[in-house]
C-alpha cells in the first residue's frame, strides 16, 4: 500500500466567512457551545468565536478513512492544565470528502481574548480488542476504521490519543481582530499499514500553522500521452529538505490546491500510477495569497517493484521510499516476519529509508527498480547468512539440512537447506554468531565466529562428512 495524505485544517476567526471552499459536514453539525475553563466556572462575555473546520487529503488505494474526533480544547498553558472546551460532542469524518477546499465544522464557540498556547485534539480509541478485518456494515460501530477495496479495517490508535494531542504554537485572541489557526493532518505519515496485514495503526502528525503566515499552491497534471490528458488520480506532494509537510490529489480535471502551507520555499513532487515522478524545485509560497501555475506533464513509464527483510516485531517500523533526497511513497513493515514490499515504482534508481518511531536508524542507496522486476532480498538494518551444504566426498547438495545461529547458547534463527543444497538465515541483526549444522548421515559441524554486517549476506557454505 502507498499511503497518501489527509489533512486537518482548523479556522480560527469571528465568522464563517473568508473560508476556502464549502462545508462538508459526514457526522453530526457542531454547534456553537458554551465556553468554561477547566476546573469548572463559567466564562466572561466572549469577544471572539473559535471556528474549527476539517479538511483533507487522499489516503492511495483506500476508498474511504474514517476518524472519530471526540474532544477539541484551547489550551491556556502548554501543559495543558488550564483550557477552553471548544467541542465535545463526537463526530465522525470521511476524510477522503474532504479534499481541495471542501471542509466541515468541528466546533464553534466564544472565547475570551488573550494568550493561547495551542491546541489539543483527542481523537476516539478503538482499541486493541478488534479483528484486523470486519465486515463493512459492522465497522460503521467503530471510531476509526478504513475502507480499502471494499473492505473495512480497524485503524487502530496509540494509547497518547486518549490523552489528547498537543499542539503547542502560541497565538493571541484580540478584540476586534480575526484570529485564524489550521491544523493540517498528514495521514500519509500518519496512517501505516503493517506489511501483508490487513491490520492499520493511526499514529497521528499534526502541525498548527497560523493563517496570517500560510498561502496555498495550487496547479494542473497532465499527461504527455495522449497529450494534455488531465491527470485525476495523480499525488502532488509539498517537501522541505526530504519531509512531506502536504499532499492532495489532483480533481478529475488535473487540478490540485495545497492549502495550508506555512510561508517559505518547498519542492513539488508529483506521482502517479504508470508515470514517471516530477519534480519542481524552489517554490515559494506566500502568506494569504495563492500562487498558481505550478503546472506538470507527467511521462508513461514501466514501473517494477521493491522487497525485503527487516527487524520483526516492532510495530513502530516505517520505510520511506526516496529519490534524489525526496520522498516518493512510505509503508509499515509487517511485524510477524520483518517483510516489506513497495509496488508500482517507476523504473529508476532510489534510496530506502528505515525509521524506527519516526527517527532513522538504517538506509540503503542505490537501490534500481527494473521494468516488470521484483528487486527482492533488501535487507534494510539487517543482515543474513546464506550458502550451501554439500557433501564432502562428491560434492552432491545435502537437502533437509538443520543450519541454527546462535549466540551464546541462545538459538537466533534456524533454517533447512533446500534442494540444491542452498540455504538462508535471514533477517539477523548485525554481530557475531555461531553457525551449527545437522543432516541424516552425516556428521555434524560448526562454523563459529560468522560476522553479520547490516545490508549485506554472508556467505557460509558447509561441507559434511558421511556417517
Amino acid at each position: 500500500m502507498r499511503n497518501m495524505i489527509p489533512g486537518l485544517l482548523i479556522l480560527v476567526g469571528f465568522t464563517l466567512s473568508g473560508c476556502g471552499g464549502g462545508t462538508g459536514a459526514v457526522g453530526a453539525g457542531a454547534g456553537s457551545l458554551g465556553m468554561s475553563p477547566a476546573g469548572g466556572g463559567q466564562t466572561t462575555a466572549a469577544q471572539t468565536n473559535l471556528v474549527v473546520y476539517l479538511s483533507d487529503s487522499p489516503v492511495d488505494e483506500a476508498d474511504a478513512v474514517y476518524v472519530t474526533i471526540e474532544r477539541v480544547e484551547v489550551l491556556h498553558d502548554e501543559e495543558g492544565a488550564r483550557f477552553e472546551v471548544l467541542a465535545d460532542d463526537p463526530q465522525q469524518f470521511d476524510l477522503l470528502t474532504l479534499q481541495n477546499d471542501v471542509n466541515a465544522v468541528l466546533g464553534e464557540g466564544g472565547f475570551p481574548p488573550g494568550d493561547y498556547a495551542g491546541i489539543r485534539l483527542i481523537l476516539a480509541d478503538n482499541g486493541f480488542n478488534v479483528g484486523p478485518q470486519v465486515n463493512v456494515p459492522d465497522a460503521t460501530v467503530l471510531p476509526n476504521y478504513i475502507v480499502t477495496d471494499g473492505d473495512a479495517s480497524p485503524l487502530f490508535t496509540p494509547s497518547g490519543t486518549q490523552t489528547g494531542i498537543k499542539l503547542l504554537d502560541p497565538f493571541v485572541l484580540s478584540e476586534d481582530t480575526i484570529t485564524e489557526l489550521r491544523i493540517d493532518f498528514n495521514a500519509r505519515t500518519s496512517i501505516v499499514k503493517l506489511g501483508k496485514q490487513d491490520r492499520f495503526i493511526l499514529k497521528p502528525r499534526l502541525t498548527l500553522i497560523p493563517v496570517i503566515v500560510s498561502g496555498s499552491l495550487s496547479g494542473t497534471v497532465t499527461s504527455a500521452d495522449p497529450a494534455a490528458a488531465p491527470l485525476g488520480t495523480a499525488t502532488v506532494s509539498a517537501q522541505q529538505d526530504g519531509d512531506e509537510v502536504l499532499s492532495t490529489r489532483t480533481r478529475m480535471d488535473g487540478t490540485f490546491t495545497l492549502n495550508p502551507l506555512r510561508e517559505g520555499t518547498y519542492t513539488l513532487v508529483v506521482t502517479a500510477t504508470g508515470f514517471g515522478t516530477a519534480v519542481q524545485e524552489n517554490v515559494d509560497v506566500i502568506a494569504e495569497q495563492d500562487v498558481g501555475g505550478n503546472d506538470f506533464v507527467l511521462t508513461a513509464s514501466d514501473t517494477g517493484s521493491l522487497a525485503g527483510l527487516t527487524t520483526p516485531g516492532n510495530e513502530e517500523l516505517t520505510i520511506r521510499v526516496e529519490q534524489n533526497g525526496h520522498l516518493i511513497t512510505l509503508d509499515g513493515v509487517d511485524p510477524d516476519d520483518g517483510t516489506f514490499s513497495f509496488e508500482d515504482l517507476p523504473v529508476g534508481t532510489y534510496d530506502l529509508a528505515l525509521l524506527d518511531d519516526g527517527v532513522e536508524v538504517a538506509r540503503l542507496t542505490g537501490i534500481e527498480v527494473l521494468a516488470d522486476t521484483v528487486t527482492g532480498g533488501l535487507l534494510l538494518g539487517v543482515g543474513a547468512i546464506s550458502g550451501r551444504i554439500s557433501a564432502l566426498v562428491d560434492d552432491a547438495d545435502i537437502e533437509n539440512a538443520m543450519i541454527v545461529a546462535k549466540q551464546g547458547e541462545t538459538v537466533i534463527l534456524a533454517a533447512q537447506s533446500a534442494a540444491d543444497g542452498t540455504y538462508v538465515l535471514a533477517p539477523l541483526e548485525p554481530g557475531t554468531y555461531d553457525i551449527s549444522v545437522t543432516a541424516t548421515g552425516f556428521v555434524a559441524a560448526a562454523v563459529n565466529g560468522v560476522e553479520v554486517v547490516a545490508g549485506n549476506e554472508t556467505t557460509t557454505d558447509v561441507t559434511l562428512e558421511a556417517e
